[in-house]
């Protein structure tokens, strides 16, 4: 009878052993080991500027871009080249118009007309951009970028337009990794993109990443 009553015991004392266990056991995140991934996740979920959740956010429609003030010839071409190098690398159409249908304004205007174009721009930057996007779809709708035409040299500003254009498309944040990206947080001439740069841009674009996404998600799309 003691030897039945302490088998029982047993039994019971396991059982609520395993319940607690399985309570206490330490869920183990999800993590990314490819460096492409990790920088990824770095540019397509932080933001320069904003207060906003960490999720993907993307264009799923052609995109209209009106010019505004007194760009150079040479804004100009850096603009049309970016232009196809982003069309081509996202599989969205992207030319210029002048017709209502615009959902990216582009304005070469000296800095100290940004405020009045844009008032959430940020003192100190002779490049910026803020975007729109449906609060339940997270896919962005309109863009409007600024880019100075004082105190900026033409090849600093063929890095702006660069940088610019692309972040409006949803890749927002900057880095202090790869001095050659066009991301790069410190001042740089970049004009161009980097392998990397080419990567994360199709990566965003790729049907795997949807708008919306948060962290877990797009690790587990990325795993």
């Amino acid at each position: 009878m003691k030897l039945k009553l302490t088998f029982k015991y047993v039994l019971f004392s396991l059982f609520i052993l395993l319940i607690n266990g399985c309570k206490s056991l330490p869920v183990q995140k999800e993590t990314v080991q490819n460096p492409l991934h990790n920088y990824f996740m770095e540019i397509a979920l932080g933001s320069e500027f904003g207060c906003w959740q960490p999720k993907i956010r993307k264009w799923n429609q052609d995109i209209f871009i009106a010019v505004k003030g007194q760009p150079t010839l040479v804004d100009m071409q850096t603009l049309k080249q970016v232009m196809d190098e982003l069309s081509a690398l996202t599989k969205l159409k992207i030319k210029f118009t002048e017709k209502e249908k615009t959902n990216i304004e582009i304005y070469f205007v000296p800095e100290s007309e940004f405020k009045h174009i844009e008032w959430r721009y940020k003192m100190g930057n002779t490049g910026f951009f803020w975007t729109w996007w449906n609060p339940f779809t997270s896919n962005i709708y309109r863009a409007r970028i600024l880019i100075s035409t004082t105190a900026i040299t033409q090849q600093e500003r063929n890095h702006v337009i660069y940088e610019e254009l692309t972040q409006s498309l949803g890749l927002m944040n900057d880095s202090n990794h790869y001095a050659d990206s066009i991301f790069y947080q410190p001042w740089s001439l970049v004009a161009g993109f980097s392998d990397i740069d080419k990567a994360i841009i199709q990566l965003l674009y790729h049907h795997t990443i949807r708008a919306g996404m948060n962290n877990i998600k797009v690790i587990k799309a990325l795993n």
